[in-house]
């Protein structure tokens, strides 16, 4: 079998006239940056780490400035505060009731037996006269506050006996209802007074106490505590 040699060398010819394809590179260049995406949700929080070694001492600071000294505690009357306390010997015995005394009111004081003035105001002195059995003002200042604590033994010998309880420093005057008793028994009470000294003559004068009952009772003093300021 025989080919045609014309067909043969045109096809040889096509060959050799026809080039390879040309092979093109490429190369990626990054775009711009997009926008920001919104913040995701927050995480757990993680597990508690463990305590870290103890640090060093610190260098002790700087030694402060001085202060300055304190003020005496002193009230504007300058009366310095203080008290004492006068305790009964317990030997006397008041009797109480409506023809008592002055109109039902009985004149009482402490028979000292003890007391505590340790603690007195500085310059004021005694706080109880043990001759004129008053509480004694006359070294305290004018516009003193003068508080004083009464403590009674008390046995009344009639249901319901109502007690009352007064003092006086010269026009001034306070009384107090100290108890009603519902049954016949003794029975301990106390009462407090407090009075400013306003004038010259109430320092000079000082405190008398009176105690009264409509009934018929007993009574003995236990003690009178006197403070100041």
């Amino acid at each position: 079998m025989s080919f045609p040699v014309e067909s043969k060398n045109r096809y040889a010819e096509l060959v050799q006239n026809t080039s390879a394809p040309r092979q093109e590179n490429f190369i990626s260049i990054p775009g711009p940056a997009g926008p920001r995406g919104e913040q995701g949700p927050k995480g757990e929080v993680g597990p508690k780490g463990e305590r870290g070694p103890k640090g060093e001492d610190g260098k002790p600071g700087l030694n402060g400035k001085d202060g300055k000294d304190g003020s005496p505690f002193i009230l504007k009357n300058n009366q310095n505060p203080g008290f004492a306390k006068y305790y009964d010997s317990g030997k006397k015995t008041y009797r109480l009731g409506a023809d008592q005394g002055d109109e039902g009111w009985v004149k009482v004081s402490v028979d000292v037996d003890r007391f505590i003035e340790d603690y007195l105001p500085d310059g004021s002195g005694t706080l109880y006269n043990k001759n004129s059995k008053l509480i004694n003002l006359k070294g305290l200042n004018i516009g003193s506050i003068v508080r004083v604590v009464y403590e009674f033994e008390v046995e009344s010998l009639v249901p319901n006996t109502e007690l009352w309880c007064r003092s006086t420093m010269d026009e001034q005057e306070q009384s107090t209802f100290l108890a009603s008793f519902k049954y016949p028994h003794t029975y301990s009470v106390s009462t407090e007074h407090a009075m400013i000294i306003e004038k010259m003559i109430e320092r000079q004068n000082g405190i008398f106490t009176e105690i009264r009952s409509d009934y018929d009772c007993l009574l003995k003093i236990k003690s009178f505590t006197v403070y100041v300021m």
